[in-house]
């Protein structure tokens, strides 16, 4: 660098910068006049050296950016420069520094000191004819606010015309003097005009309706003439032929003479408004009738808790008229409002949350039965969001609370019933066990032993326990043994004496049998059943002496009104049944008596087992059918058992199995049953009359035995219910070793519930648990017979 000389320095002071390497640069300028020109001038002027490093910075740069010149110095100028504006910058700046003469900057962006950008606009040229200074003069303007005031204004229009477009607020000006007419760009939509369409005020009339363009062109007279300003109602006709509908407000401007210079007018266009303000109508009007009819009890109420809705829906759920409850305070109206814990509700809605109250229960005035109730209580709002209010939808949900009733009464009896119903097949095989044994100990005492009294004592003890497992069977619905078309009015002659017996000590049994009854498909012992335990109820209900007890067949249609009221499984259909009905004049059952009748182990007998009702709820559910109930206390009670008709005519009664004989059987039965005690018995019986026995403990065992010695077993009895593999499935693979195999199966269930499952029609045959030892051999001799 040369030695700066004695000419006079416009720069005082030398900077180091990085990028030079410490390298000192003086900027030496003679003139004084220029010196103090760019000192004092009101623009940025800036010299940089060919890098970009600023090396001087006139003392305007604190107005214009707010640094200190003393800061930039040594600073790279586009270190400061918009990360956006930085690409035409720099082209800008080699530019400069290649050519000569002035080169004029495109506009950027550059930081101020408090992180802020500034606009400027910069002329810089390059000292080419220098040798010495190899840099870039630079003059900068700040052209910020004027750039923002462009900016602003352009973002004004726009906000205009997006606030009339959003508005829907078109505008319009007639120049009198020259008839010059111009529209905003939502004038011209509201039109049906394209943006930027020129019209003249005559074609701006043609636009109105016929019927408003004289009224139009007479107001615009008459404001001329009196200046005064103006609205009206317009309607438009587009192009296309649709109408639009606008509300009009204008003024006139005057010249300096009083003179009508200029008309103009802002329309609004309220079509939607004016098809909404219609829809509005006609849904209040429907919302009204909505309310009115509405199955659901509707109130409201204001921040007082005064009622200022009460529909006729809340009028029949507590019998209080709508004159009687509006302007009244809820509590006066509901003495028992606070007590129940209601007004909770209320306060909770007046306090902007959405409020369930479920299971809610009411005893409307003059009634002696409960309502229950659901209310959805919400916060009532004004336009402005302000809570003014409570409104509630109350809907009566008695019967649904009572279905709801029923079916958790119907589960329970369903789970007691599937209790019921295991320990019945359980005890069958220890019955089975027991009543076996002791046929078997009977069989092989001599005539005058005098143990045999107390065999058949064990053998009455264990056939009364067998017809107590029938019961639990039929309770649990799993007791449909032999099913066959019956005629449920032969089959109550059938009984007839023995009903007279349980009726005797108590009064009278009067009969009313429909001849010709349809059908129903039933288990004779199980309706025998059914029928004594209602007599039996029924005697016992009466008064000894003046009891009068009846039963009565028919047929008769069930609605679903009936049916609502019955005990039955689900879908349960409309539609003709055959009714068993057991009426008497004894002492009724109060409500809660009712509600508990056909609960297991329930009774109201000192000696009673609480089976009864249970066991005929069971075989009617068995039986796809529903039994009613209908009792008054001091009145009596009529219980009707409908079944559903069978198609098939009615046959006889099953007649009792065949007594053991002297037959003797020549033949190989594989006994499969998992309890050892059965299969000894079984074996025993088997034994007793010639069978061959082989056992198996389970259908694996069972097949390993039979597809070894195929050829010698005649007969399989095998029980349904067993580990690992059970008789269904044991039966599929015995069928597949020999598709002819016979099999009689047996279970502590019914034939039905047993053997539902089994879809082949090759089942030799079914035997019920616990069965006689006759009933055994009886069922495999009619089997090898055939």
């Amino acid at each position: 660098m040369k030695k700066p000389s004695n000419e006079p320095l416009f720069a005082l002071r030398s900077v180091k910068s990085a990028k030079d390497e410490g390298a000192g640069v003086c900027l030496r300028f003679s003139d004084q006049q220029f010196r103090a020109l760019i000192e004092n001038a009101l623009d940025l002027i800036t010299i940089v050296d060919r890098e970009g490093v600023m090396l001087y910075v006139s003392p305007s740069v604190g107005r214009v950016l707010g640094y200190r010149p003393e800061n930039l110095v040594g600073r790279n100028l586009f270190a400061l420069v918009h990360p956006g504006d930085l690409p035409s910058t720099l082209a800008s700046f080699r530019e400069s520094v290649t050519q000569p003469g002035l080169c004029r900057w495109n506009e950027y962006r550059f930081r101020h000191q408090d992180g802020t950008w500034r606009f400027l606009e910069s002329d810089a040229r390059s000292w080419l004819d220098r040798p010495d200074l190899h840099g870039v003069v630079i003059n900068s303007r700040d052209v910020t606010e004027s750039r923002l005031a462009q900016v602003r204004l352009v973002r004004s229009e726009r906000q205009l015309a997006a606030a009339q477009a959003l508005a829907h607020v078109g505008s319009w000006e007639w120049e009198i003097g020259d008839n010059h007419f111009t529209c905003s760009a939502e004038m011209l939509r509201i039109l049906g005009l394209d943006p930027g369409t020129d019209i003249d005020f005559e074609q701006f009339l043609e636009r109105l309706h016929p019927d408003d363009r004289h009224q139009t062109q007479a107001t615009l007279e008459t404001v001329r003439r009196h200046h005064r300003p103006f609205n009206l109602s317009q309607r438009f006709v587009r192009p296309d032929g649709s109408v639009r509908t606008a509300v009009s407000f204008g003024g006139i401007v005057l010249d300096d003479l009083g003179q009508t210079l200029r008309i103009f007018c802002a329309c609004q266009d309220v079509t939607e408004r004016r098809l909404q303000e219609g829809a509005l109508r006609r849904e209040r009007q429907f919302s009204e009738r909505l309310i009115d009819s509405s199955v659901d009890g509707i109130l409201a109420f204001d921040r007082e808790f005064v009622y200022t809705l009460w529909n006729p829906g809340m009028e029949r759920l507590t019998g209080l008229s709508k004159q009687s409850v509006l302007g009244r305070v809820a509590f006066e109206v509901f003495p028992f409002w606070r007590d129940s814990g209601e007004d909770a509700f209320y306060r909770q809605a007046l306090a902007g949350e959405n409020v369930v109250a479920k299971d809610r229960r009411y005893r409307p005035n003059g009634d002696d039965r409960d309502v229950y109730f659901e209310g959805h209580y919400s916060p009532l709002r004004s336009e402005s969001g302000e809570i003014i209010g409570g409104l509630a939808i109350i809907r009566d949900i008695t019967e649904k609370k009572l279905l709801e009733m029923q079916v958790q009464h119907a589960q329970k009896l369903e789970t007691l019933g599937v209790l019921a119903g295991g320990i019945a097949h359980d005890f069958n095989n220890l019955l089975m066990v027991i009543l076996g044994n002791a046929e078997l100990a009977g069989l092989q005492l001599p005539a005058e032993a005098s143990v045999r009294e107390s065999i058949g004592q064990i053998e009455i003890a264990a056939t009364r326990a067998a017809d107590l497992c029938k019961q639990m069977l039929a309770y649990s619905g799993r007791g449909k043994f032999v099913v066959r078309p019956l005629d449920l009015s032969s089959l109550v002659k059938e009984m007839a004496d023995l009903l007279e017996i349980a009726v005797a000590k108590k009064g009278t049994l009067t009969y009313e049998l429909a001849d010709d009854l349809p059908a129903v498909e039933a288990d004779s012992a199980q309706i025998q059943q059914v029928v004594m335990n209602l007599i039996t109820n029924a005697a016992d209900a009466v008064e000894a002496g003046k009891g009068e007890v009846r039963l009565k067949t028919k047929a008769m249609v069930a609605d679903a009104e009936l049916l609502a009221r019955c005990y039955h499984d689900e879908n349960v259909p409309e539609g003709l049944y055959v009714c068993l009905e057991v009426a008497d004049n004894g002492c009724g059952m109060d409500e809660e008596t009712q509600a508990r009748i056909f609960d297991p182990f329930f009774t109201t007998k000192f000696t009673g087992r609480g089976l009864g009702m249970a066991a005929v709820l069971g075989i009617m559910r068995g039986h796809h059918g529903a039994i009613c109930l209908e009792s008054v206390r001091g009145r009596g009670t009529t219980i009707q058992a409908l079944f559903p008709p069978s198609v098939k005519a009615p046959r006889g009664f099953a007649k009792e199995a065949p007594a053991l004989d002297s037959w003797r059987a020549n033949a190989t039965v594989l006994v499969v049953d998992d309890e050892e005690m059965v299969r000894k018995v079984a074996r025993a019986i088997l034994e007793s009359v010639g069978f061959k026995v082989r056992t198996a403990r389970d259908g694996a065992e069972a097949v390993d035995i039979f597809s070894q010695n195929a050829g010698e077993i005649d007969v399989v009895l095998m029980d349904m219910t067993m580990p690992h593999m059970n008789g269904e499935e044991a039966f599929v693979r015995l069928r597949e070793i020999d598709a002819g195999v016979r099999v009689v199966m047996a279970s502590g269930y019914s034939e039905h519930e047993a053997t539902s499952h089994i879809t082949s029609k090759s089942l030799a045959g079914f035997i019920q648990k616990p069965f006689r030892a006759a009933d055994l051999v009886a069922k495999l001799r009619g089997l090898l017979e055939r």
